[in-house]
């Protein structure tokens, strides 16, 4: 496969619609406004939509406006709008910092990521002092995740998501303020609409021609969840829209829902990436008849 061309590439641009194109019905045209002004492009086989869920509601409906009233794409499209709303977001602050007191005492304890849940409202981090902050914390009964980024030149980066206790001002060297997936039964239910993943099993693969100067096995285990795409990804591309008189409609483009939230697990970046690679791999290579899949990806 080529890269794609930087001509191609547009930066700093907002979407403003998404629409299928009259003129081509199995493709859509995207309108978007940019520092040059407005554009129009049109021939998209498939788009994707990697934002959260709620961001991609809009566009979806622009699309779902182009289509004829009533009818199965317009369903749908609906349906696609439907699932997107079943996923909640919270509010959640991250702030990147040297604080070690977050830490446990003990140094052997200390992990990649470190949880802290203190029942009621116990403090284990004493009285903050003279210093005050301007970073809400949350009660004392809430989880405090902090992540340890080693660093080779000086002491490690923590990354604390969710304090429940301000790290002193001199050691602060970023605040975020961002939202995330919640995890609820309805959003689970929900997600079965863009994905399922089975039980993961261990295969012998065959590990092709032996490389000149290289250490060679002829076979490796490789580990894989299967995972099929739900019914929402790409109606009519993934599935075939069938009409009343079930005659076969023309497939319309391929739209196509990925994010922290399409997949199963915890709904961080991880979830994000193997939520894309399924798209492509399992719904795009498919339909395109592509014989190929990411070699770097780890199969988890």
């Amino acid at each position: 496969m080529n890269p794609i061309p930087a001509s191609n590439m547009h930066l700093s641009s907002s979407i403003t619609s998404v629409e299928f194109d009259p003129l081509n019905p199995s493709t859509a045209r995207i309108t978007f406004n940019s520092p040059d002004g407005d554009s129009v492009i049109s021939g998209f086989d498939h788009v994707i939509l990697a934002t959260q869920a709620k961001n991609a509601v809009p566009i979806l409906s622009t699309l779902r406006s182009s289509y004829s009233s009533k009818s199965l794409l317009q369903r749908a499209t609906d349906a696609q709008i439907a699932c997107l709303r079943r996923f909640p977001y919270v509010k959640t602050i991250v702030v990147n910092h040297r604080d070690e007191s977050f830490l446990p005492a003990n140094k052997s304890d200390v992990r990649d990521l470190n949880l802290v849940c203190v029942p009621g409202a116990r403090n284990l981090f004493g009285d903050p002092g003279s210093y005050k902050s301007d970073i809400p914390c949350l009660p004392a009964g809430y989880a405090m995740a902090t992540h340890v980024i080693p660093q080779k030149t000086q002491s490690s980066i923590l990354q604390t998501t969710n304090p429940i206790h301000p790290p002193h001002p001199d050691s602060i060297i970023s605040i975020a303020r961002i939202e995330r997936a919640l995890v609820s039964i309805d959003s689970k239910e929900a997600q079965k609409g863009l994905i399922t993943v089975g039980i993961g099993r261990w295969k012998l693969m065959w590990n092709g021609v032996r490389r000149a100067n290289s250490s060679w096995l002829p076979f490796r285990l490789e580990f894989a969840r299967p995972r099929q795409l739900g019914k929402l990804q790409a109606p009519g591309r993934l599935t075939p829209l069938v009409a009343n008189d079930s005659d076969t409609l023309p497939p319309p483009p391929g739209v196509w829902l990925c994010g922290s939230y399409a997949h199963p697990g915890i709904p961080l970046l991880e979830s994000c990436v193997t939520s894309a690679l399924a798209v492509v791999e399992d719904g795009i290579f498919e339909i395109e008849g592509v014989k190929t899949r990411a070699s770097w990806a780890i199969r988890v």
